[in-house]
């Protein structure tokens, strides 16, 4: 009975989790950067890239081979930044 009871307590915590894990999708164009969150109802949050100074990507050894990492927009001096992620 208590296996069963710690069972169904595991699985309801991986549903929870995956329910709430952000889902990203990033679309660069020669313009701008959209990203674009949500599982339930969509966000798009747009980052011209003119106001844009330094675009950066950083990925581990496994991030490489499963194909994630960080992207890092640092908006230009005077620009003020509209975009943030998460």
């Amino acid at each position: 009975m208590v296996a069963w009871i710690l069972w169904v307590f595991l699985a309801a915590r991986l549903f929870a989790a995956a329910a709430s894990w952000p889902n990203y999708h990033i679309v660069v164009t020669n313009k701008r950067v959209l990203v674009i969150s949500g599982i339930f109802t969509r966000e798009a949050a747009p980052f011209p890239l003119p106001d844009a100074d330094e675009v950066g990507v950083k990925q581990s050894a496994r991030g490489r081979l499963i194909g994630y990492g960080t992207i890092t927009l640092t908006p230009a001096a005077g620009t003020p930044s509209a975009w943030t992620a998460g």
